[in-house]
């Protein structure tokens, strides 16, 4: 495909001139990883056409740069994550992103979809043990078809009632106080970059004992990293997050994670990625 078909802020066609986000079927791939489990069909089309990157941390994914001739490549899990940049589930503070999606919900064709969330090196059900986080992800559950965050176990902070969104959200990571916070934050406002919060933040939601609830023994379970994705085979299942074979047919669903950006309590992790250039672009 040309770069015509991407955005011009996202000029970066299947694969990320950062290197921050890297594809999950270019590693090994593990049962235990989370994204796709067994799903690991990742067609040519998606990777170059349906993902384009900024080269800044940011992803933009939208089914509807497939070609006529590719609508059946839409079949598959295509998954990216942010390998080269784990960190400890204790070493984080703060998770800040700006957000776009639409189309990703429909009667007609609904579509499981992920923009954002993190994963355990290893994961391990039972999932509201494992200590992922999906900061942003499509769920028709009773919360509406709009998009939730997620902590497992039915634990679910809904972040819009409508099938479109653009926000700038800010999630906090208190292990004192064992809560993570969810916000929705004026845009710009960069929260992660300021000692207080910025009185445009507001919260939609926490999620007590997060921190007691997820610990786990072993190195790989406690070290995580992002991923962003979107789940279309008919094996992809959360409750009522379940696609159908209508959702392959969905040519509409896009979505934008831009500004990307970790706060860290912990200064070996902080001064590691200072000095790479590419874990570098995750910090405020």
């Amino acid at each position: 495909m040309s770069q015509r078909q991407c955005p011009a802020e996202f000029p970066c066609v299947g694969v990320d001139c950062s290197g921050l986000w890297v594809s999950n079927t270019d590693v090994e791939i593990r049962e235990d990883r989370g994204a796709c489990q067994g799903d690991v069909a990742f067609p040519e089309a998606l990777r170059d056409a349906v993902f384009c990157f900024d080269g800044k941390g940011g992803v933009s994914a939208d089914l509807s740069r497939l070609s006529s001739n590719e609508a059946s490549a839409a079949k598959g899990c295509m998954s990216f994550g942010t390998l080269p940049c784990p960190f400890k589930k204790v070493a984080l503070a703060a998770v800040q992103f700006t957000a776009a999606a639409s189309g990703c919900f429909t009667l007609d064709a609904p579509v499981w979809v992920a923009p954002l969330w993190m994963t355990p090196s290893v994961w391990r059900p039972p999932q509201e043990k494992s200590g992922e986080v999906d900061f942003m992800e499509r769920c028709g559950t009773e919360l509406g078809a709009g998009f939730a965050a997620n902590f497992g176990g039915g634990m679910s902070i809904p972040l819009t009632g409508g099938v479109e969104v653009r926000h700038d959200y800010f999630f906090t990571f208190d292990r004192v106080q064992d809560v993570v916070s969810a916000y929705r934050c004026a845009e710009k406002s960069n929260p992660s970059g300021s000692r207080d919060l910025p009185q445009s933040c507001v919260l939609l939601g926490s999620n007590a004992g997060y921190f007691a609830r997820t610990e786990q023994r072993g190195v790989e379970r406690n070290t995580f990293h992002f991923v962003s994705d979107i789940w279309n085979t008919l094996r992809a299942g959360a409750g009522a997050c379940t696609p159908s074979a209508r959702s392959l047919l969905n040519r509409a669903c896009r979505y934008e994670v831009v500004d990307l950006k970790v706060r860290l309590n912990d200064e070996a992790t902080k001064e590691a990625w200072l000095r790479d250039p590419v874990c570098r672009l995750l910090l405020p």
